[in-house]
């Protein structure tokens, strides 16, 4: 058995031992929740479907690893010292670069970590368990571009114990595919026992991928590889999932779920204390803004991308 196959089993006989804290103590996981993000920084957009469901155990899936961000420049542009950002670590040098991946996996990492400190459904530690093999195409063009292009078949996986996972891929930052998002998510589906993934039946497909390219009344955000996601979700009817969600504006017609992430959690992620970043998406993800990503609080309003007020279609 390989390095990775071991950590993956003891991945799986891990089950409801405490790891990293004592929000995941004692725990029964009985159901799968499946959380799809194009970036590592997204996946607040799905907040309120994540939070406060202790019995899930979270696999929480990365497609590209944020490494096409200008913010990633040797001189770290978007750091504000001073202000309560976490300097990002390693120091990128450059976008496209391995540092660069690494330090966005690791500001992700942190923050999921910090929230989950605080809700029992959340890892609140992740160690590394390694890097896949690479998986089998099945036929999609799976491919990274950036300078050139290259097949990237692995995900790196960190082992978040009792209460989940985190799996990154490499699909390259911009130009992600409906077809590679797709691959990505029957991969896992596909492989849970090779991933450390328990097995327990599949709750939901959550997309933490806002878009938004015609709506006015909501934050305008045609990114291609939030649409990619949305447009995977949309489109394929999983095999063993229940629902699949797609985070979208509230005056899409297709919507037909309401949440509002609670106060306790959009006050940890977004709280500000004039220019100071309190809450854990300014410190962590302060660094990949000219200032810092502002939180909409409103129970009405989706003014800017990270809203409390959420919305999705629900499909299948």
């Amino acid at each position: 058995m390989g390095a990775f196959a071991v950590a993956a089993a003891a991945a799986i006989a891990v089950g409801a031992i405490t790891v990293g804290g004592s929000s995941e103590a004692s725990v029964s996981r009985t159901s799968l929740s499946l959380i799809v993000s194009p970036h590592p920084d997204d996946e607040m957009q799905a907040w309120s479907l994540v939070e406060d469901t202790p019995t899930q155990y979270k696999v929480f899936v990365f497609l590209t690893r944020g490494e096409q961000t200008s913010f990633c420049a040797a001189d770290t542009p978007g750091y504000d010292a001073g202000t309560g950002e976490h300097r990002p670590s390693p120091a990128p040098e450059g976008k496209w670069t391995a540092s660069c991946a690494e330090a966005r996996i690791a500001s992700t990492n942190d923050f999921i970590e910090q929230m989950g400190a605080t809700d029992a459904g959340i890892p609140s530690s992740f160690s590394y368990a390694g890097t896949t093999a690479p998986f089998p195409t099945n036929g999609i063009s799976v491919t990274r571009c950036d300078t050139s292009c290259i097949s990237k078949r692995s995900a790196e996986v960190y082992d978040g114990g009792a209460a989940g996972i985190a799996l990154y891929f490499d699909l390259g930052d911009g130009d992600l595919t409906t077809d590679e998002v797709r691959w990505a998510v029957d991969t896992v589906l596909q492989n849970r026992g090779s991933l450390g993934i328990p097995d327990l039946p599949w709750e939901q497909l959550i997309g933490a991928s806002f878009s938004n390219s015609t709506h006015s009344d909501c934050f305008l955000y045609p990114h291609p590889d939030h649409r990619a996601v949305n447009e995977a979700l949309w489109q394929h009817d999983f095999v063993g999932v229940d629902d699949q969600y797609g985070a979208s504006c509230a005056d899409d017609p297709a919507v037909t779920v309401t949440l509002d992430v609670s106060d306790t959690a959009f006050e940890s992620a977004f709280a500000m204390s004039g220019a100071t970043r309190v809450g854990h998406h300014p410190r962590n993800y302060g660094w990949l803004h000219s200032s810092y990503y502002p939180g909409d609080f409103s129970t009405s309003t989706q003014n800017e991308l990270f809203h409390r007020h959420q919305t999705f279609w629900r499909r299948f």
